[in-house]
């Protein structure tokens, strides 16, 4: 079980969040929308996402699932961070990234040292950097973790993905965010910031992966935690020879 606080309770965060609860997780789910909050903590969602609310309540019942108001409390003691807040399109087409920049800012001085700042919501290429610059703290992992989730089946793209991409410079940090997804069955590619970035532009049924066979063998499965015994099938993705992050990728390989 990690400690993971979701920033933001809008589409993403809130599947995101309680998806995470669902698969063992202590999950903190933080908005500035104090009637938002109040709804969802009676176990009452202000979206129709098929099966979302169930869990909401199942969840809350748990424990393993709150939600609050209190962005620094929420943070304090958690080991990940996940950014899903909004990031509009602006007047010129590109991303409005000034939710992005305050919401590192705001958690930046409530961050235990060692803790994990996860990308969720749907940025640029270059936004792993712009977090960096706003957190301003060398102790504090920051990940790409792209978000492929369709309206009316959020819940079954989580718990059934076709893959979690996951980017860091910070090869550590982007395991450790793996681990996240024992409960999940699917391939879990670990690559750059830049390139998973660039995934989360391309719907992931059509990215173009070859030898995807590799992820299944007996080296990439790693054993049980607790009580489980789950396959966590994890692949690092190399660029072909001269491409530039956010090319095709030539091949998957077992991480060393």
């Amino acid at each position: 079980m990690a400690l993971i606080a979701i920033i933001g309770t809008g589409y993403v965060g809130l599947t995101t969040g309680a998806c995470f609860a669902h698969i063992g997780h202590e999950v903190v789910c933080v908005d500035i929308d104090e009637a938002k909050i109040a709804l969802l903590n009676e176990g009452r969602i202000p979206i129709h996402e098929d099966g979302l609310e169930n869990i909401v309540r199942e969840q809350l019942e748990t424990g393993r699932l709150r939600f609050v108001t209190d962005t620094a409390s929420a943070v304090g003691d958690r080991e990940f961070i996940y950014l899903c807040v909004p990031t509009p399109q602006g007047p010129d087409g590109s991303a409005d990234m000034s939710y992005i920049d305050l919401a590192a800012r705001q958690i930046a001085p409530h961050l235990t040292r060692g803790a994990v700042v996860v990308n969720k919501s749907t940025v640029p290429v270059g936004s792993t950097r712009l977090v960096e610059q706003a957190l301003a703290r060398s102790d504090i992992g920051v990940v790409s973790n792209p978000e492929f989730l369709r309206e009316g089946s959020a819940v079954d793209d989580f718990m059934n993905p076709d893959r979690v991409v996951i980017g860091a410079d910070d090869q550590s940090a982007a395991t450790r965010v793996a681990s996240l997804y024992l409960g999940v069955r699917a391939p879990i590619m670990i690559t750059d910031a830049a390139s998973a970035e660039t995934r989360m532009r391309v719907p992931p049924r059509t990215c173009m992966v070859s030898n995807r066979r590799e992820l299944d063998t007996p080296q990439n499965r790693m054993g049980s935690q607790g009580e489980r015994s789950v396959s966590l099938r994890v692949a690092r993705l190399e660029l072909a020879p001269g491409r530039r992050p956010g090319a095709p990728f030539s091949r998957l390989v077992a991480p060393p």
